[in-house]
């Protein structure tokens, strides 16, 4: 069986690089001829720096895994995997296509430092809150969820997955980076970064496992997502953009605050709503929706009347 998965994942890869190699002649025809190595050499270091970093991103968003199977057994790997692929897993899948969408995007401004500041950290404002009020909020009703959607069975992850709703969230802030860091061609920073984490998450998470199970392996991962967010800046966003540490820190902070009375109003319903049933549950995501969107409206807030108006003019559009 697990054969199968394998040749059926290399049929879809194959059939869509055949696809996109068809369909981007019309945009950009090679031209074949010989080249010597040195020609081609930033070419192949930024592949090579790009592979090496994709590897140790995987180490380190997939290590906790076989850690908490090791120490804790295969029915806490079951509740962990079950909480990380709600809580961090969704929102990640939002990052390749920022990539995939940012990366030209930042290229075409690589040179003009004060225009890819002001760009990159709008887009970290967007990504913020989008994800921000998902989260929090997620991590707020986490019981009543969980109890609807896996059972009263699985209700032993609530910790765990209100945990990892946060450290999802600080996760997303720092996704945008590595777009930027392709844009200027300077993935070895990311390696280099990487390389450094690595060695600070393994005994991080190993030993916060040991201290308090599923929920210190959770622990742990909030921890790495703190430490990679504060290091983000000093390794990567000082070293390319100067220093813009208001910036960056402007970018979560105005978001979390805009997310606030969302949260509190949640947080009430929660205390007075005790009672677990589908209907009470929409109405905690209505309400806490509705509060969110009335904050976003209301708001006086410079990039986020820029983002309405250019709401307005589509649907005017239209």
């Amino acid at each position: 069986m697990p054969h199968v998965l394998f040749l059926g994942y290399l049929l879809t890869v194959s059939m869509r690089t055949v696809i996109l190699s068809f369909v981007g002649r019309k945009y950009y025809h090679p031209t074949w001829k010989r080249s010597k190595l040195r020609e081609i050499k930033k070419q192949l270091l930024f592949s090579f720096y790009l592979t090496l970093d994709s590897i140790l991103n995987y180490i380190n968003s997939s290590i906790t895994t076989p850690i908490v199977a090791r120490v804790l057994g295969a029915i806490y790997v079951g509740g962990y995997n079950l909480s990380f692929n709600v809580a961090v897993n969704p929102p990640s899948k939002i990052s390749p296509i920022i990539t995939r969408v940012l990366f030209p995007a930042l290229s075409k401004i690589q040179d003009d430092k004060e225009r890819l500041r002001i760009n990159f950290f709008k887009l970290l404002h967007v990504i913020s809150y989008i994800n921000f009020p998902a989260l929090l909020g997620l991590c707020i009703i986490a019981k009543d969820f969980v109890y609807l959607v896996f059972g009263e069975k699985w209700l032993f992850i609530v910790p765990t997955l209100q945990l990892l709703c946060i450290a999802g969230a600080m996760r997303m802030v720092a996704n945008p980076i590595g777009s930027l860091l392709m844009a200027k061609a300077k993935m070895e920073l990311s390696v280099r970064f990487n390389f450094v984490k690595t060695i600070i998450f393994i005994p991080v998470l190993y030993f916060s496992t040991i201290w308090n199970g599923m929920v210190g392996a959770a622990i742990g991962f909030l921890i790495c997502q703190a430490i990679n967010a504060l290091l983000s800046y000093f390794f990567l966003l000082k070293p390319v953009l100067g220093n813009c540490i208001v910036d960056y820190i402007n970018s979560f902070f105005i978001p979390f605050v805009h997310t606030l009375p969302m949260i509190l109003l949640l947080l009430v319903c929660d205390i007075y709503i005790d009672k677990i049933s589908l209907p009470f549950f929409i109405l905690k995501i209505v309400i806490g929706g509705g509060v969110y969107i009335l904050t976003i409206l209301i708001s006086p807030n410079k990039l986020l009347a820029e983002m309405k108006g250019l709401f307005r003019q589509l649907l005017l559009k239209r």
